[in-house]
């Protein structure tokens, strides 16, 4: 196994660097958009989006379901931009 604590992840992408980057459907509240890297534990079932049990990653970028508003982003984010233009 990879990595694992994914609850329902949708997509998978790579970017230009060559690192992993996965879209994972939330139980209830966050959807999550995260750096999947080998061995990690992104937290299912114990967290759903931001997470600070010891052991899981936090996701580079949560999403709320119920507003569809995400956390302000810093500017030294390293999520992908999705923009093609």
């Amino acid at each position: 196994m990879y990595s694992y604590g994914l609850r329902n992840p949708e997509g998978f992408a790579w970017d230009a660097r060559g690192r992993m980057w996965g879209a994972d459907i939330g139980h209830t509240e966050w959807d999550e958009l995260n750096l999947v890297s080998k061995g990690r534990n992104y937290g299912w079932p114990s967290c759903e989006g931001a997470c600070s049990t010891a052991g899981t990653s936090t996701p580079r970028r949560p999403g709320s379901r119920r507003t569809g508003v995400c956390p302000p982003r810093s500017r030294s984010s390293t999520t992908p931009s999705t923009s093609s233009r």
